[in-house]
């Protein structure tokens, strides 16, 4: 409970605002309000004026400062104080800490995106394999009948070079289908117990020849890291295709990390990371410096066929691709990102207690 002469002096600053944001009352009494941030005056003259005019209101919500530098959302009910006059003697307010009901309501509205994206996602995933499915069951024909009419064709045959790219155009075809059944989860995989710093480790030299050499290429790897259930050949796709979006997001040169950890994943954390079950993981993080993405693009980045690239730079498959084998081995793919600032990539795996296998 505050009260305050109309000029906005504090008069009187009860235990609770003590306790609520920070200042004593010795410190905070005969002072204009110290909660409030220079930004925030011209509302808050406004709203004493309003009070000091008549108009009490109740339920009024925003966002102060603790003297420790802290925010606290409060909800703000005021009224004037008349003197043996009727006239404004000055206002009470009364300001109700709200932080934890705001921190709540801003976690479910997240999980509530979470559900709902991951819903679209799943939705996708349906479609995009039964699609490939059956596309790959007419990709078949095709390249099996190119196949034998180039067997029975000599080579001086003109029509060789027709088959040819017919056979050429069905194996890119068949390379697509490949990569949305990744998407929607149905390859087939040969899951084992890995050591992710040794994939990423194998993966180095070829990294280096792709990203070029205005790319500088960091890797932090975490000692004594976890082993994790997953097809190494699929990882270092996953690998790879980061890799490669992160380059073409930094066509002028930067920097790309790629790091390792061990995570524990409490019930909390779990909860809003896309509802994954608690326990122990190893992450996997591609960080880059370039251009970044607006929340618009970082919505859609994993859908199949969505690029920003320019036509012919891209089917647009990749990250999709990347999404499925992280989802069919039971993880979880976030992404951090700010356009001018970089984006960053972090993948959860569980974690195996089984021996790793060589491959």
């Amino acid at each position: 409970i505050v009260a305050m002469r109309p000029d906005g002096v504090v008069t009187r600053w009860n235990r609770a605002a003590e306790r609520v944001f920070g200042w004593p009352a010795e410190e905070a009494i005969g002072r204009r309000l110290v909660c409030v941030p220079e930004h925030k005056q011209h509302e808050f003259d406004t709203l004493r004026n309003r009070a000091l005019a008549g108009n009490s209101f109740t339920g009024f919500e925003t966002q102060l400062r603790r003297r420790d530098g802290g925010a606290v959302h409060v909800s703000i009910s005021s009224a004037a104080l008349p003197d043996h006059d009727g006239r404004p003697a000055g206002l009470v307010a009364i300001y109700t800490d709200i932080t934890d009901r705001r921190r709540a309501e801003e976690e479910l509205r997240q999980s509530q995106e979470q559900f709902r994206q991951a819903q679209k996602m799943e939705a996708v995933g349906r479609l995009a394999g039964g699609v490939a499915h059956d596309f790959n069951n007419l990709l078949t024909a095709i390249l099996s009948y190119s196949e034998m009419l180039l067997g029975e064709l000599p080579p001086t045959d003109p029509m060789r070079d027709d088959l040819e790219q017919i056979r050429q155009a069905g194996t890119r075809a068949s390379e697509l289908t490949n990569q949305l059944l990744a998407f929607s989860r149905r390859q087939l995989l040969q899951l084992r117990s890995v050591d992710l710093n040794r994939i990423v480790g194998g993966v180095d030299r070829m990294l280096r020849r792709l990203i070029g050499e205005d790319v500088e290429l960091k890797t932090v790897l975490a000692p004594e890291l976890r082993l994790t259930r997953a097809d190494p050949g699929q990882l270092e796709q996953v690998i790879l295709n980061l890799a490669v979006n992160s380059r073409d997001a930094m066509p002028n040169g930067g920097r790309l990390t790629i790091s390792t950890a061990n995570v524990e994943l409490g019930e909390a954390a779990a909860a809003r990371l896309d509802r994954m079950e608690p326990g122990a993981y190893v992450s996997l993080s591609v960080e880059d410096t370039g251009t970044g993405m607006d929340p618009e693009v970082r919505e859609r980045i994993f859908e199949p066929f969505f690029t920003t690239k320019g036509p012919g730079r891209g089917t647009g498959l990749g990250l999709s691709t990347v999404y499925g084998i992280v989802k069919q081995v039971g993880g979880a793919i976030f992404v951090s990102s700010e356009p001018e600032v970089g984006s960053t990539f972090t993948i959860y795996l569980p974690a195996s207690a089984d021996a790793a296998e060589t491959a």
